[in-house]
């Protein structure tokens, strides 16, 4: 059983992931082995790529404390998916939520802010996840942290990003300048293709595995 809170943004990630099927990747024929769900909220991406992917492994990083509540009990059938309380950033050190008063899909990781905060969280670097998750490739990465992908493409991505094959990304420019930038100086150089979905960008290198038989 999938939670949904009434009168929350809940119901319009819903809709994006299920009814709509924004992360639906079907073009590249992917048969992936881990994903990373960056962001996840609470959980609806980390599931539909489970029913998509069920030989995925997937990490489910989410940093607001009552978002990951119900990503906990949203999940907790689905032994593939590894719920992870941290911010996804470029550095590790502790990290403060900003209530950007958009709704449950729009909390903000920030390193100081003189505005109301919501609490603290650690930040993780997807070097340091790669680590402690064993893994060999991240076959998708999906990214929607709310600005702080500017962060995560500004320095420290070489060694993650070389190990990435597919990105889906909403970027933020408008909470926080320089979003588009980072992410293009960063990735310009590792022959990613790239396409457009609505809010959301695709940019997957020319790797279309079968599906083993």
């Amino acid at each position: 059983m999938i939670r949904i809170r009434i009168n929350t943004t809940d119901t319009d990630v819903f809709n994006e992931v299920f009814l709509e099927k924004a992360y639906d990747l079907g073009f590249l024929n992917l048969y992936p082995r881990t994903i990373i769900d960056g962001g996840a909220n609470v959980g609806y991406t980390s599931i539909f790529f489970t029913i998509t992917y069920p030989q995925a492994q997937i990490f489910a990083v989410e940093p607001e404390e009552s978002n990951f509540q119900i990503l906990l009990r949203n999940v907790k059938y689905y032994r593939n998916i590894i719920p992870i309380h941290a911010a996804l950033w470029h550095r590790e050190e502790e990290l403060q939520i900003l209530d950007t008063g958009a709704g449950k899909w729009a909390f903000q990781t920030v390193k100081s802010t003189k505005v109301k905060k919501l609490g603290k969280v650690n930040a993780l670097t997807v070097d340091r996840l790669i680590d402690l998750g064993k893994i060999d490739a991240i076959d998708i990465f999906k990214i929607d942290i709310e600005g702080a992908e500017k962060e995560l493409f500004s320095v420290n991505y070489e060694k993650w990003l070389e190990k990435t094959n597919v990105i889906i990304i909403e970027l933020h420019d408008r909470f926080r300048d320089g979003c588009t930038k980072e992410l293009n100086n960063a990735t310009k150089s590792y022959k990613f293709n790239r396409e457009e979905r609505k809010d959301l960008i695709i940019l997957f290198k020319t790797v279309k595995k079968p599906r083993p038989k």
